[in-house]
């Protein structure tokens, strides 16, 4: 009897840790071109291991249940292989957030890591540095898992995503000079649109407005549209003027790009039955802070 018991209470605590993950992560690795220096074999072990990784894990105090994970994708585009071992490529990193009461998810992040170089030997663990720097595939890939995490957390509570936003920041701290000299994506010195900006923007007392959009955008605007469509597209109106006043206060900040970039279709469907009044001002703030795709925003220029 007590043998029976001690499996059963086993199963039900696997089982309790399979529902605690927060991630349903997606990965995909390419290489368009033939391979002349690496073994096919070894993307495919490292497109697995990173999906582990992503999915293994328990990133947080917080238990998720399977219909609660976050949904999201990374693709990695090898452009160039630097070595047997060792590559440059494209990170694509997206994720999405189900709006309440619907079958329809709305995307939180859409972004490129571009020009990222790594090394990857065949069936190398990738650890969790969220405390220590163990190699930069590790760093980065552990980064990315608490920024997809963070931004979800912000649009279910207000400024929910910092405990997570502070480790991705503690990840960059713990970057070496030798690696961030090589992997300028680390560095402040960099381009304004790289891993050590982004956490940065997140925290910084200038983003306030912008992450207080981000819970009302989501939480209480396009959450609350199979209610009240009305209600709910003027709750987000009001988050995309505060998304404005941040823009105005920190106009270099990479997070506004993200957020055009991530929410731009959305907002075009939202806003393209609204008043005209409604409209012409999601329009002009639109444009302002995404002037490279104005032309897209077209069917709500009233």
């Amino acid at each position: 009897m007590l043998k029976h018991l001690s499996v059963f209470i086993l199963v039900i605590l696997a089982y309790t840790s399979v529902q605690a993950q927060e991630l349903k992560m997606d990965v995909k690795v390419n290489y368009a071109q033939q391979l002349k220096l690496a073994d096919p074999s070894l993307l495919k072990q490292m497109e697995t291991s990173i999906s582990e990784f992503f999915n293994n894990n328990k990133w947080t105090d917080n238990n998720y249940e399977n219909a609660e994970k976050i949904e999201c994708n990374l693709l990695i585009n090898i452009k160039e292989e630097l070595g047997a071992n060792s590559f440059q490529a494209d990170f694509r990193i997206q994720s999405v957030r189900p709006v309440f009461n619907s079958n329809y998810n709305s995307q939180l992040l859409n972004y490129i890591d571009k020009n990222v170089r790594f090394g990857y030997q065949d069936f190398q663990p990738i650890e969790n540095s969220s405390t220590t720097f163990v190699d930069n595939l590790s760093s980065i890939l552990t980064f990315y898992a608490y920024a997809i995490i963070g931004f979800d957390q912000d649009t279910f509570s207000a400024n929910g995503g910092d405990d997570s936003f502070k480790v991705a920041q503690n990840i960059v701290n713990n970057i070496p000079s030798s690696v961030s000299s090589g992997d300028v994506a680390w560095s402040a010195l960099g381009s304004e649109r790289n891993r050590y900006w982004l956490v940065e923007n997140l925290l910084s007392p200038k983003s306030s407005e912008y992450r207080e959009a981000m819970y009302e955008y989501h939480r209480q605007g396009i959450d609350l549209m199979s209610k009240d469509v009305d209600r709910g597209r003027l709750v987000i109106m009001n988050s995309i003027n505060l998304v404005d006043r941040a823009y105005k206060a920190f106009p270099r900040s990479m997070i506004i790009q993200m957020f055009s970039d991530s929410k731009r279709d959305e907002i075009i469907e939202i806003f393209r039955v609204a008043e005209k009044a409604q409209k012409r001002r999601v329009y002009d703030i639109m444009v302002a802070i995404d002037p490279a795709r104005a032309d897209q925003y077209s069917p709500l220029k009233a």
